[in-house]
């Protein structure tokens, strides 16, 4: 049989040409039956033609992959006799008529279809170049495909739940204590600050209400459309209940921040407030009544070793003019805010008021009688209150003489701070002091009419307004 490329005479039995190493298809329908039968050789023989074939194969492979085939596959088809390269064979003649070889006018010239040639090696370069251009399409359509979901993200809505972002603390004593709510600006913009961004003019960013010191745009979001409020924030005790409610500008946060915010009003119990220990002021006191039956006086000393006492206020009435049977009540206040003094000292007054009786008064100025007492309860019991805006007062004339030494000698630095409130209880002051405010509402000529906050001393008159200058003074 003849190679179908080059021409060159070939063993029946060879798959590939031994010159060119072109594979022989249909090379069994190239062979008839008679000559298969002639040509049969020993195993021995076909076994050792194998290995030359294969031998002389790897010489020509070789020589074509160092770039010396094409002149080998020349100069073999040179030395084809032209009555070889013009036998070919009928059943070669079919397959080129098919398409798969081109036979063109000199059949000694036979060129290889493409086809023919998958055996053969590609180009290792040209392998590095396509593997080179798969990498680089497939990392820019990486980078395609990045920028759009990066576009994307940027571009849609933010949802956040402000309920995660918000804490209530609470500290003090049981019932004194205190709640404050907080809004962690800080965790919030960790989550959101690469992803929150304001969508207007630089006009209207500047009509906003900017931030005082971050000046990113999710902290410009929480100063002007974040905030709430709780519904009670002092003089809590353990087992209250407070609320926060949120007050968001949740059309601002949509149309220049696109960010939708869910929230819900916020409900918790307080605890953990520090207890608070209860002492009895009336420990810290001793009071007498001395002088005749109708004119006897209440005489009350306190124990200077107690430091509670300083901050404690002891008012009498009625302090003087008293008859055996006659009830004295004796109410204690703060002289500091009652938060203050808890916090100074960690306890409260277990009781604010108490009540003693007028017993045994002898006739004539014979010795001092105890009176009897009795708890009376806590403070803001009406306790001997009187229509006279002098009773129960501690100078009853501040008004209306000009105080001199004599009248405030033996007053002690409470009396004298008293004595001030008075002046400004009889204008209708509002004490913000709890205490204080309980100690002048006993009395029904005190109304308080005026808040603290729009108080002016204007409404006092030339008397009083030298009076509480010179017991300022002596304080």
């Amino acid at each position: 049989m003849y190679c179908i490329n080059c021409g060159a005479e070939i063993d029946n039995r060879s798959k590939f040409c031994p010159l060119c190493g072109t594979k022989q298809l249909k090379w069994e329908s190239l062979v008839s039956e008679e000559e298969t039968s002639v040509s049969e050789a020993p195993v021995e023989e076909t076994e050792a033609q194998a290995s030359e074939d294969i031998t002389r194969i790897k010489k020509v492979l070789e020589d074509f992959y160092a770039g010396e085939g094409e002149e080998t596959v020349e100069e073999t088809a040179e030395e084809v006799p032209e009555e070889a390269a013009e036998e070919i064979p009928e059943e070669a003649a079919e397959i080129f008529e098919e398409g798969t070889l081109s036979y063109e006018d000199d059949p000694g010239e036979l060129n290889v279809a493409p086809m023919f040639m998958e055996d053969v090696e590609d180009d290792p370069e040209e392998k590095k170049r396509s593997i080179l251009n798969y990498v680089l399409f497939g990392l820019i359509g990486a980078l395609i495909l990045g920028a759009g979901i990066w576009t994307y993200i940027q571009s849609r809505r933010v949802e956040v739940n402000l309920n995660d972002y918000v804490t209530i603390s609470y500290e003090g004593y049981d019932t004194l204590g205190t709640a404050t709510a907080k809004f962690n600006t800080k965790q919030f913009e960790a989550d959101f600050g690469d992803r929150i961004k304001f969508r207007g003019s630089d006009e209207e960013r500047d009509s906003l209400e900017q931030p005082s010191k971050d000046k990113s745009d999710a902290a410009l979001l929480i100063k002007n459309c974040i905030g709430g409020t709780l519904d009670s924030s002092s003089d809590l005790s353990n087992g209250d209940t407070v609320i926060y409610t949120w007050d968001c500008d949740d059309a601002l946060a949509q149309d220049r921040f696109k960010v939708t915010m869910t929230y819900t009003d916020v409900e918790e119990t307080v605890d953990d407030l520090e207890e608070v220990d209860f002492f009895d002021p009336f420990d810290f006191i001793d009071v007498t009544f001395v002088g005749k039956d109708g004119e006897a006086e209440v005489e009350l000393v306190e124990d200077d070793d107690e430091p509670m006492v300083d901050e404690l206020y002891y008012d009498v009435d009625p302090i003087d003019h008293l008859s055996v049977g006659d009830i004295v009540t004796i109410t204690v206040s703060y002289l500091m805010d009652e938060e203050s003094f808890v916090e100074e000292f960690g306890a409260i007054p277990s009781v604010t008021e108490m009540e003693y009786e007028v017993e045994d008064l002898e006739s004539d100025d014979g010795p001092s009688i105890s009176g009897n007492s009795s708890n009376s309860g806590s403070s803001g019991s009406s306790g001997g209150s009187t229509s006279s805006s002098g009773k129960g007062t501690v100078l009853p004339n501040s008004s209306d003489k000009l105080l001199t030494n004599s009248d405030v000698s033996g007053l002690s630095k409470a009396d004298i701070q008293t004595a001030i409130n008075e002046i400004y209880a009889r204008h209708g002051y509002t004490f913000t002091n709890p205490s204080l405010l309980a100690k002048f509402k006993q009395y029904d000529w005190y109304k308080p009419t005026v808040a603290a906050d729009r108080f002016s001393d204007s409404v006092f008159s030339t008397t009083e307004k030298k009076n509480v200058d010179f017991l300022k003074s002596k304080l």
